[in-house]
């Protein structure tokens, strides 16, 4: 559904299913933001947050983490920096605002 609504919105979306492809994805292309589905049962979204905080030129990459409120208390945003938490379960409409708030624009329809 998360795709489904960025791409209505113009946005391009690649997804990834481990942290090596991941690693991959960050490797390859020039994204805007990232967006972590946190799962509290691992420790892939730290692991990756890590990652992508300590490689050259991502340091300030915008992040939205996604995941129930009651895991929100793990995650100090401010360590994080230039980071945002959405609450699941949510409202689609709520991601283009939170997106705006973290990259400071709105892509336009057919991007």
């Amino acid at each position: 559904m998360r795709r489904f609504a960025l791409e209505l919105q113009g946005y391009r979306v690649d997804e990834a299913e481990s942290l090596s492809r991941i690693s991959d994805v960050l490797a390859n292309g020039n994204p805007d933001l990232l967006v972590i589905g946190v799962d509290p049962v691992d420790a892939v979204s730290g692991d990756l947050i890590r990652e992508v905080r300590w490689r050259p030129g991502l340091g300030s990459l915008p992040i939205l983490l996604v995941g129930e409120n009651q895991y929100a208390d793990q995650w100090d945003l401010s360590v994080v920096g230039n980071c945002a938490w959405l609450n699941k379960p949510y409202h689609m409409g709520e991601l283009p605002r939170l997106i705006e708030s973290l990259i400071g624009t709105v892509a336009l329809s057919g991007n």
